[in-house]
């Protein structure tokens, strides 16, 4: 799969999340990137936890979920997030995921 229709089954993802998952949640939100990741040989996703990293910097050995929960709410090894906590995860997980795929592509 190009690179460009990545991007373009992500921004269906995060325009349409219902379509693709069951709640929305950050984690099944994450899951099903990490699954559709899986699918693409890993060049989906190849290189986003050092480039997150490369604008927040962060703890090396955090995986990019973690590191994501850490700049949203602080702390990155939370398994039962509140709503809000939840929804300000899952905005910054598509605000990433879209600025990486579309510096990707420059």
């Amino acid at each position: 799969m190009l690179r460009s229709e990545m991007k373009r089954v992500v921004q269906r993802f995060v325009d349409h999340t219902g379509m693709f998952v069951l709640r929305g949640t950050f984690y099944e939100c994450c899951a099903f990137l990490d699954g559709l990741n899986i699918g693409v040989n890993g060049e989906l996703l190849a290189g986003f936890p050092e480039w997150i990293r490369s604008i927040h910097p962060s703890r090396p050995e955090l995986a990019w979920p973690s590191l994501i929960l850490e700049i949203a709410i602080g702390s990155a090894s939370v398994t039962d997030l509140s709503q809000e906590s939840d929804d300000r995860a899952r905005e910054l997980l598509f605000e990433l995921i879209t600025e990486f795929l579309a510096a990707e592509l420059e």
